[in-house]
């Protein structure tokens, strides 16, 4: 080690990965595929010498080449010939399949929120002072949110995917105008919120349980 800036548990790294692939591996190999689990993410009958060199120049570490296997798997994307596996640009090839992937997963949440939504639409009504709203796509709970300067733009992926019903509380004069969130889960009110978390007024918490009473007798699932 005299004359290499190679150290000895690095060295032993090295060792143990020849010993698994069964040819020479470059000592800076080892600071992106660091174990012999690491080198279950290479595909098959590929020439490990070029693999090698292509990790180095691009700088790829074992778990962001699993991550990106994954997400080319479950975007129905094969992983085979040489600019899918080793592509000129792995960053900018990793970007798009994170990319690619957020927006299959944002389609199924739309998708999946939709029907859910059609489901729902009996809650609209007004009861007394007050209208409830629902929301008819997600980024409406990140306008609510902002406008209301509390988190229920955070509830997305809960509401798309059915565990939590969100309804927004309008004064019946002003349905545009953000006034009050209502949540409700497992057929109870888990809360009603207006700006900035502060408790709502006890005639919108009448309405929102008579609202709730009207779920409960005709069936809608909340």
């Amino acid at each position: 080690f005299k004359n290499s800036d190679e150290g000895f548990e690095d060295y032993k790294i090295r060792k143990e990965l020849e010993k698994s692939l069964g040819i020479k591996v470059l000592p800076e190999f080892t600071k992106y595929f660091k174990n012999v689990e690491d080198l279950k993410c290479i595909p098959k009958g590929i020439k490990l010498v070029r693999f090698q060199n292509w990790v180095l120049k691009n700088s790829v570490k074992a778990c962001e080449y699993r991550d990106y296997q994954n997400m080319l798997e479950k975007l129905g994307i094969a992983f085979e010939g040489d600019f899918r596996i080793m592509p000129k640009n792995f960053k900018q090839a990793h970007d798009d399949a994170v990319k690619a992937y957020n927006n299959m997963k944002d389609e199924q949440k739309r998708i999946e929120f939709a029907n859910n939504l059609e489901k729902l639409l009996g809650l609209e009504q007004t009861i007394g002072n007050y209208t409830f709203v629902l929301p008819k796509e997600l980024q409406e709970l990140k306008a609510e949110g902002k406008a209301l300067s509390h988190c229920v733009g955070t509830y997305a992926d809960r509401v798309a995917g059915g565990k939590t019903v969100i309804v927004f509380v309008r004064q019946k004069e002003k349905i545009d105008n953000p006034l009050y969130t209502l949540e409700i889960s497992d057929g109870k009110i888990v809360q009603l919120r207006g700006m900035k978390n502060k408790d709502a007024a006890a005639d919108a918490w009448e309405a929102s349980e008579k609202l709730l009473s009207f779920a409960k007798k005709h069936k809608i699932a909340v």
